[in-house]
Order: structure tokens, then C-alpha cells, then sequence
């Protein structure tokens, strides 16, 4: 449901990033940041990203809550799956009969997915080309496969059909009969999503989303001038490493949890600028209440 965006800087340059922005927290500008008469001019232009971060974030949380509202209105079959990173997959169950009918094994599971049905069809197909190798070589058989494969990229014919052999082409009807009810399977559950609003609400989603990282991006390419500006850079920063809280940290290497720590710290030595600078619902998430 998220779309990455942009290009994503690689761990030393955000910690550099961190480590310029603790910097400037002791800087001279902190001087007009102090308890009592809190001064966020210095960094007039991150406060204010940071606000438009704020809405957004909140926007985009209950706009992933409607997503699953909506998700929940599915027929079981049809029903998204949830995904550790805080999303859905959503592959369609098959019936009890498309199972039997186009002989998908155990293995691949009740909701087949593109991956699943490629490697059975090349599976089949090199099961169906063994008999025509000598002593039913496994090796062999891939080798007609890639032979099979490619004739078939020229438009010619293939080799069961030249030399009339019947199980490479029963083999080959199987796969594409498999891809025609992947594809219908599909198509069902689009419809079931449409009709449940599962297509409108995630669209809603996907441009706040877009819309979050762009400012987040604005927000990491910009200097910060005093611990207001520092605090907002490390929120975010906290935000991008965590993949919007749903990484935990045994999930992330020790430079992320740093950035993260960072993040803590700088909230805990400047509680009062903290404090005026409200949290989203999800970097609060990720800070755990810091501010």
C-alpha cells in the first residue's frame, strides 16, 4: 500500500545526517530555544514541514484504519492477509475444486501466488519431458524445458509437437489452464474489493502516503539550526528507519537502532522545545511516548 519515494540515502550518509543535526543542537542558535520562552524562528521552515508531517500522518493512519475496515467487508476467500510491515498481501483463495481440477499441490498453498504457479509450471513441465531422457534425467528434462521454451519465443513449434509426444503437451494445456484461473481468480476478487470499497479506500491511502514521503524527504534534505530543527530531523529520521514503526529492534542493525537511540536521547535533553513540537501517531509509536 506504501510506495517507496525518492531515492533512498544509504545508512552512513543518515548517520551523518544524525550526527550533523545533534551538532547543531549545541549550536549558538540554542540560545534562543530555552525553557520559558521558546523560540522556533530558527528553524521557522522545518517547523513547518514538520506540522504538514503531522497532518499527514495522522491523515494517513486513519486512512490504513478505513483500509481495513473495508478488507474486513471481503469474502473470506477474497480476504487480504495481514503483512509484518504493518500492510496486506492479497492473494484469493482457490476453491476446493480448482485445487483438485488443475492439481495444485499442498505445497503451494489454497491462495497460489505468480511466484508459487511459475515454479510449478516449470516443475511440470520438466516432469512431463523426463520419459525423453535418457534414464529420466532430471538435467535432461531442463534442457528440453529451456529448448521448449525458447521455440515457443520464436513462434515455432515445439519439440513434443514435432516428434508427437503427448505428455509435454497435456503438461503445457495443464499451465496455461492454471494461468487462466489465476488471472479469473483475480479478476473476482477486484470485483469483491471494488464493491467492498477496499479500491477507493486504498487509493485514499496511497496518495497520503505519497504525499508523507515527500515531505519526509523535504525534511531529511534540509539543515537544521537549532534543537527544534534537530528534534523534527530525528523524528523523522527515526520514522524512515523503522519503516513507519514496523520494524522492531531486533528487525533492525545496530547504525538504525542508533538512529532511533538518537532520536530517544535528543528528546529527553531538550523536553520542553520537545514538547512543543507535537507528535504523529506513529513516530510517538516509535519514540514511545519521548516527548
Amino acid at each position: 500500500m506504501t510506495r517507496k519515494h525518492g531515492t533512498s540515502p544509504s545508512r552512513r550518509s543518515l548517520l551523518a545526517c544524525a550526527s550533523a543535526a545533534a551538532l547543531a543542537a549545541t549550536s549558538p542558535a540554542r540560545a534562543a530555544s530555552t525553557p520559558g520562552g521558546i523560540d522556533l524562528s530558527g528553524d521557522e521552515a522545518l517547523v513547518t514541514l514538520w506540522v504538514r508531517f503531522v497532518e499527514l500522518s495522522a491523515q494517513y493512519v486513519e486512512a490504513k484504519a478505513k483500509v481495513k475496515e473495508a478488507v474486513n467487508r471481503l469474502p473470506q476467500w477474497a480476504r487480504w492477509q495481514s503483512a509484518s510491515w504493518g500492510g496486506f498481501t492479497g492473494e484469493p483463495e482457490w476453491t476446493d475444486e480448482m485445487l483438485r481440477d488443475l492439481a495444485i499441490p499442498e505445497s503451494v498453498g489454497r491462495r497460489p501466488n505468480f511466484k508459487g504457479l511459475e515454479d510449478l509450471a516449470a516443475e511440470t513441465m520438466k516432469e512431463a519431458y523426463r520419459p525423453y531422457t535418457k534414464n529420466g534425467s532430471a538435467a535432461g528434462a531442463s534442457l528440453l524445458c529451456l529448448l521448449d521454451k525458447a521455440q515457443l519465443a520464436r513462434g515455432e513449434l515445439p519439440v513434443d509437437a514435432i516428434y508427437h509426444e503427448p505428455e509435454p503437451s497435456a503438461a503445457r494445456d495443464l499451465n496455461e489452464r492454471r494461468w487462466a484461473a489465476y488471472r479469473r481468480r483475480h479478476d473476482e476478487q477486484r470485483a469483491e474489493e471494488d464493491k467492498a470499497g477496499v479500491t477507493a479506500a486504498n487509493e485514499v491511502a496511497d496518495q497520503l502516503s505519497n504525499a508523507l514521503h515527500d515531505v519526509k524527504w523535504e525534511i531529511i534534505d534540509s539543515n537544521a539550526n537549532t534543537a527544534a530543527g534537530t528534534i523534527i530531523k530525528l523524528r523523522v529520521l527515526a520514522f524512515q528507519k523503522t519503516e513507519e514503526g514496523a520494524l522492531q529492534p531486533d528487525e533492525m542493525d545496530s547504525e538504525d537502532r542508533a538512529i532511533v537511540g538518537l532520536a530517544r536521547q535528543i528528546e529527553r535533553i531538550f523536553p520542553d522545545i520537545a514538547a512543543v513540537l507535537p507528535l504523529d501517531p506513529i513516530t510517538s509509536k516509535i519514540l514511545g511516548g519521548a516527548a
